[in-house]
């Protein structure tokens, strides 16, 4: 195929450049460039290739590729990252093989803290420099130069750097892979470019990045959330949370003599993981028994994960952390408020988070040497294929409000740093009956001192002298903010115990007092609702009669006017369920009044 080449000076080609190239060496190529002779590009293989075909009898691929060669000669016609990543390989484009492997989040700054410690003359793995050759006096380097490093923990209080991606050649005797890491939104990758017939190699260096990555994981044995940041507790103690001797016990055998006895459970059959549930009022210790557990009260390579409502906004979300607490068990699962996100689908059916907590407690991949424990307020309102079934929550552990004893014994605590002209037993006695955790009790302690100072009632050291007045003053502004802690809590310890019969405004939780209106009109609904009897008749409703159809434009209405106040997030999602579960409960009621 006879051909013009381009003769003028002025003509301007378009290229990729590496971006590690400077202005100077850029035009300096240019201008070598341009410099070549005819005779030069006559040895193009795109040229020589086609030398011999006619233009009539020409394909038009043929065409564009002599002209491609006229127009872009060798040095313009920069090589892909695949052709550079062949010449590494000694093969061709076409020869190579791609290997991806997908790891969780968690693992992504596990992988890149490992990647350069495994390099070294123990391993035999060598990283390599993987380099473009533009030129003869032109050489680019693709994997030198411009890494970003990250800071990341590897302990409380220890920080280190690691590159944000990762790039190089590895090689190992007659071995050859060319590495490289990418991130996004669904996980981390290891993409691995290896010649057919080098598959064997790819899986055998990964296979030791994984072990080293296990036998160095700096998570493991750490007290750490979902994201992997540590945890910075205070030195929490078994004494400072008050518990009934009860509680205490369940929390031993349930928790920390599972994992002194997990081999044995093991031996003789018995699953090595455990659901555990911590249920009761606001304020009586479930959250403060989980930092204890986490500080100080688990052997020393257990591993502890907290998680909030925060860290579970998707199903991903869920999966990942329960992957977390396999791969670094033995692990405590601290999970909090579930009411908020695990409620019975008789009201909320499209609950994704729901199902895989359910599956990950028992499903397909086992949860060995692992202990989930949840907290709830509200547990009547969860879903009971979660909570009362054996094989998701083994136990449930009731933190009530405390006994008498506990009350004094908490008092004389609290008051610890004051001076003291009160009976303890006489004012345990007043408190003890009104439902106050011991949230409400800390906060007695609190005000009474608060009194003391304000009436100047101190010592010469201005320490407060506490009296029977203050602490009595104290009480009353507690009972009368009337913030009761749950209502009428049913001890739930055995597994498979529905929730208890009765008004549903009962079981409703319990509200802030500007919510107490929507209440009242649920229970005055409630109250006016028809009963079922043999014989219904027009002239038989009884006064104040309310259609099911009305009862739910009423329940509506109640919904809408609820989503107008400011409350916090938290009561209002506890009293739209408390509605929905009104609803579910009048259920049989309305499908007969419809027919009326």
């Amino acid at each position: 195929m006879k051909f013009q080449t381009p003769t003028d000076e002025k003509q301007t080609f378009f290229f990729e450049v590496p971006s590690n190239l400077s202005q100077k060496e850029v035009q300096e190529a240019i201008t070598k460039e341009a410099e070549l002779s005819e005779a030069q590009r006559l040895d193009d293989p795109r040229i020589t290739s086609n030398a011999s075909v006619k233009v009539a009898d020409s394909t038009l691929g043929q065409a564009a590729e002599v002209l491609d060669a006229v127009l872009r000669p060798p040095f313009f016609r920069p090589k892909s990252t695949l052709e550079v990543f062949a010449d590494f390989l000694e093969t061709t484009p076409k020869n190579i093989v791609v290997i991806s492997k997908a790891y969780a989040p968690f693992k992504s700054k596990l992988i890149r803290y490992a990647l350069p410690k495994v390099f070294n003359k123990d391993s035999g793995y060598q990283k390599t420099d993987i380099v473009y050759q533009l030129d003869d006096d032109i050489v680019v380097s693709l994997t030198k130069g411009g890494n970003e490093m990250e800071v990341i923990p590897i302990g409380p209080g220890k920080t280190t750097k690691i590159p944000v991606s990762f790039l190089t050649g590895i090689v190992k005797g007659q071995g050859k892979m060319v590495l490289q890491t990418k991130s996004d939104w669904g996980g981390f990758y290891l993409i691995c470019y290896c010649k057919k017939g080098d598959e064997d190699f790819v899986d055998g260096f990964t296979e030791y990045l994984e072990n080293w990555v296990k036998e160095n994981n700096f998570y493991k044995g750490a007290k750490i959330d979902p994201k992997g940041n540590f945890l910075k507790l205070n030195d929490y103690t078994w004494n400072d949370v008050f518990l009934s001797p009860n509680v205490k016990k369940a929390i031993t055998n349930n928790i920390l003599d599972f994992f002194k006895k997990e081999p044995i459970y093991i031996k003789n059959g018995i699953p090595s993981k455990r659901g555990i549930l911590f249920e009761g009022p606001p304020g009586t210790g479930k959250s403060l028994s989980g930092k204890v557990l986490a500080s100080k009260g688990l052997p020393a390579a257990t591993t502890f994960i907290w998680v909030t409502p925060d860290d579970l906004r998707c199903s991903e979300d869920v999966s990942q952390i329960f992957d977390l607490a396999r791969e670094l068990n033995p692990t405590v699962l601290f999970i909090e408020d579930a009411d908020l996100f695990c409620v019975d689908r008789g009201y909320d059916r499209k609950n994704p988070i729901l199902g895989e907590i359910m599956n990950n407690m028992d499903g397909l991949v086992e949860l060995h040497g692992v202990v989930t424990i949840m907290t709830s307020n509200n547990p009547d309102i969860m879903e009971k294929a979660l909570v009362d079934r054996p094989g998701r929550f083994d136990v449930r552990i009731l933190f009530a409000p405390p006994s008498e004893d506990l009350i004094e014994k908490m008092l004389k605590t609290f008051f610890g740093k004051v001076k003291t002209k009160f009976n303890f037993s006489d004012a345990a006695v007043r408190i003890s009956g009104h439902e106050l955790t011991g949230a409400h009790i800390k906060e007695i302690a609190n005000l009474s001192t608060i009194y003391a100072i304000d009436d100047n009632s101190l010592d010469t050291n201005d320490i407060a002298i506490v009296t029977d007045e203050h602490v009595n003053k104290a009480i009353d502004s507690a009972l009368n903010l009337k913030i009761r802690a749950g209502v009428n809590a049913v001890s739930k310890t055995t597994a498979g115990k529905g929730p208890k019969n009765g008004p549903v405004a009962a079981e409703m939780p319990d509200m802030p007092k500007y919510v107490e209106s929507f209440q009242k009109e649920l229970q005055q609904a409630l109250e006016c609702s028809p009963q079922k009897t043999e014989e219904k008749t027009e002239t038989s409703k009884p006064k104040g009669f309310i259609t099911a159809e009305a009862l739910k434009q009423k329940t509506e209405k109640i919904e809408d006017n609820l989503n107008e106040q400011t409350i916090d997030n938290n009561s209002g999602e506890q009293l739209s369920c408390g509605i929905k579960l009104f609803l579910k409960k009048l259920g049989s009621n309305k499908e007969d009044d419809k027919n009326e």
